[in-house]
């Protein structure tokens, strides 16, 4: 049966959505039904982005595409979550228009607890594309002209990098910084920027990217490790020297840290040059061990250490390699494997990781 109001509704939706006003957001509580204030008033207060069931029977879509233009961030992120779900609504054309929300709002992450985002990120982590090209044309979006989302970061792992995106992510790397020894990696979202960047194997960004981590040679982790393995360049040994011995082995007593110096392990191994045969040899004859003997992660170490020399052969590990074979009675190769192909793309605490979108 035709029914003339559900032709019409949604375009009186994209006319509220293009609709000029001297302030972008208008609309506040009062402007609203007075039976609907209380529930408003009530979200706001509360602080959480929320999908309320009774505001959800009580409010039509106009007055939905109406609070996601609201003064409230709260209001306008909870809006959102309701009209991402309303195909009838043209989801797709509200996300677009909502992506440069950068208002903070605080979410319920379940079992993480609370935590914040903009709405746009908040929006984005929830949103179910009805095809390829609709997601293609959101990740065109994102990186082109909304780079300073915590979501562009998050999707570059997942996507192969395209010329067109090269001067975004190299902002999105360096944060619009001169001066990259500035960039703190411990504090920023860069880590995934960072190895999009040295995907493009430009000669003139690895220096650049080289003196990154050389101003973060104390907060290097598994991510820097792993672009330093996969997308290899002899610039990068200075990286590793100056990690070790001076960072090795303090953080190997720190929580966590035994997986760290793991990872730098199997990263430097792959070089196979007398560089890295140097530091190998030097981690495997440390005496003691490890820097905290009492640690019984020693034992994890120096058996990922074995995997990480004899199963990158070369001449450089040839000495190591003899001198474990001939310390370990009845040695047998295939007791010391290299870790699958999900340890090196994630990394141990996030081989799970749901990528939101």
């Amino acid at each position: 049966m035709f029914k003339p109001a559900l032709q019409i509704l949604p375009l009186i939706v994209l006319l509220l959505l293009s609709c000029k006003s001297e302030r972008k957001y208008p609309y506040a509580i009062k402007d609203f039904r007075k039976s609907l204030q209380p529930q408003l008033a009530k979200i706001v207060s509360e602080g959480v982005v929320t999908f309320d069931t009774l505001l959800n029977k009580m409010a039509t879509d106009s007055e939905w595409v109406q609070l996601s233009q609201c003064e409230h961030p709260v209001l306008r992120a909870s809006a959102l979550k309701v009209l991402l779900y309303r195909d009838h609504l043209k989801p797709f054309d509200i996300l677009m228009n909502h992506l440069d929300d950068t208002a903070n709002v605080v979410t319920d992450q379940g079992e993480f607890g609370f935590g914040r985002m903009t709405v746009s990120d908040d929006m984005l982590s929830s949103f179910r594309w009805n095809s390829q090209e609709q997601r293609n044309k959101t990740i065109d979006a994102v990186l082109s002209r909304h780079n300073y989302l915590a979501s562009a970061y998050t999707i570059l792992s997942e996507i192969k990098p395209q010329e067109k995106w090269y001067p975004f992510i190299k902002d999105m790397a360096f944060g619009g910084k001169n001066n990259n020894s500035q960039i703190k990696l411990y504090e920023s979202n860069t880590d995934e920027a960072l190895y999009a960047l040295a995907e493009f194997k430009k000669k003139e960004d690895i220096p650049l990217i080289k003196n990154l981590l050389l101003s973060n040679t104390k907060y290097l982790s598994f991510s820097e490790w792993r672009l330093m393995k996969d997308i290899p360049d002899t610039a990068y040994l200075s990286v590793y020297e100056a990690y070790y011995p001076k960072y090795y082995y303090t953080m190997n007593c720190r929580d966590g840290g035994k997986e760290n110096v793991v990872d730098f392990i199997y990263s430097i191994a792959t070089y196979k040059n007398n560089r890295s045969a140097n530091i190998l040899d030097s981690i495997y004859n440390h005496i003691p061990f490890a820097a905290c003997p009492k640690d019984g992660g020693a034992g994890y170490t120096r058996h990922n250490l074995i995997s990480a020399i004899v199963n990158n052969e070369c001449i450089a590990y040839a000495k190591l390699r003899q001198q474990i074979e001939n310390g370990i009675p009845g040695f047998d190769k295939s007791k010391f494997q290299l870790p699958g192909d999900n340890f090196f793309k994630y990394g141990r605490s996030e081989m799970d990781r749901d990528i939101p979108w």
